[in-house]
């Protein structure tokens, strides 16, 4: 604490009407980046060492609190969880990308069975192909053989 300012505030009660007077000091803390941080008391602060002395035990008692808290956490065993059982969480961005990867894996299967059955066609095709390749080359070698004039055979005619 390095800076601090004291003042006073009077305070009337709401039901029985009796008038409070609190001291208050106002402190800058730099250790919470230099938040200001008013502290109220029944004490009269004045000027100088009463302002100082209100905010060392402002933090000796948060100190002391929370030495007393870690006490009773560890003998009370506070941080058991007797309620619930843990269970994994699952993590949203893997189940994401495993969801993704997933996808182009079928999107590459699809496009290998569709691969693989274009092949079987094509091969199919060829071998139509080449068997009328065969069967047109047996037709042309026996119109080619029909058209040859044959021995013994004349066909001029005379006029």
């Amino acid at each position: 604490m390095s800076q601090s300012a004291p003042a006073r505030i009077e305070l009337k009660a709401a039901q029985s009407g009796q008038r409070m007077s609190l001291g208050t000091a106002l402190i800058k803390d730099l250790s919470r980046n230099g938040r200001l941080v008013p502290l109220m008391t029944n004490r009269e602060v004045e000027e100088g060492s009463e302002v100082a002395h209100i905010a060392d035990l402002y933090q000796g008692h948060w100190k002391a609190q929370e030495r007393s808290f870690r006490e009773m956490i560890a003998c009370a065993n506070l941080r058991a969880n007797h309620v619930y059982r843990k269970r994994k969480v699952p993590n949203c961005v893997a189940q994401r990308w495993r969801g993704k990867i997933e996808a182009k894996e079928r999107q590459i299967t699809t496009a290998e069975l569709r691969l693989a059955e274009q092949a079987s066609r094509r091969q199919k095709a060829q071998a139509r192909h080449e068997q009328r390749r065969k069967v047109l080359a047996e037709k042309e070698a026996l119109d080619r053989a029909s058209l040859m004039p044959r021995s013994g055979l004349s066909c001029a005619r005379s006029w």
